[in-house]
């Protein structure tokens, strides 16, 4: 029993002192919050909502916000939506660039069809241009390094290796 005890006691010690040397993004609540309100908007087809997620520069290079909502009201891969299901890991470490915080959010999504399940392990990037009141977010699959980014990102900002989709069948 004592054994026991003394075991318990020192593995909580010893997270305890592994969690205080850690720092906790401040913001994660918050872009967790975010991230999951511009999942259930892209899911539930409210794509006026799921473009005020996105920065304003990546709206800009894609033709605007109307051209934005017309291209997805009319892609028909994104119908089938509500069998995904988007998780969010802990939003990394912030770094801040001129006038806007940044820092990369893991995400992994699953898409669930007749045959199987889908999977895909990517980042976002998160920006917040007002002190981290509100987060827009941009997908990294694809990008190689910070130059092929939209927007200027901190140097100290490094792209991660992204698990491209792969395919688990549901029939044996």
């Amino acid at each position: 029993m004592l054994l026991r005890f003394t075991l318990l006691f020192s593995f909580t010690l010893f997270t305890s002192f592994i969690s205080i040397g850690q720092k906790k993004n401040p913001y994660s609540d918050i872009i967790i919050n975010d991230c999951q309100n511009m999942v259930n908007a892209l899911c539930s087809g409210n794509i006026e909502k799921f473009v005020d997620y996105m920065p304003k520069e990546v709206i800009e290079q894609l033709g605007g916000r109307k051209s934005i909502i017309k291209n997805m009201e009319s892609d028909s891969n994104l119908k089938g939506l509500k069998d995904t299901e988007i998780l969010f890991g802990s939003p990394e470490r912030i770094f801040k660039y001129k006038d806007s915080f940044q820092c990369l959010v893991p995400q992994i999504i699953k898409i669930r069809t007749n045959d199987g399940e889908i999977y895909s392990k990517t980042y976002l990037i998160a920006i917040s241009v007002n002190d981290g009141v509100n987060w827009s977010f941009v997908d990294i699959r694809g990008l190689k390094s910070n130059k092929d980014f939209p927007i200027k990102l901190n140097s100290r900002i490094k792209i991660p290796k992204t698990i491209d989709p792969y395919f688990t069948s549901s029939k044996y």
